[in-house]
């Protein structure tokens, strides 16, 4: 259970960090 969460923890994180960066190139150009 608490490896799974671990899991999606990492995951929302990545994934805000991909919105992130794609935010920052957008306003780049």
């Amino acid at each position: 259970m608490t490896s799974i969460y671990v899991t999606m923890l990492n995951y929302q994180a990545k994934f805000r960090l991909k919105i992130q960066i794609t935010v920052i190139i957008s306003l780049q150009v």
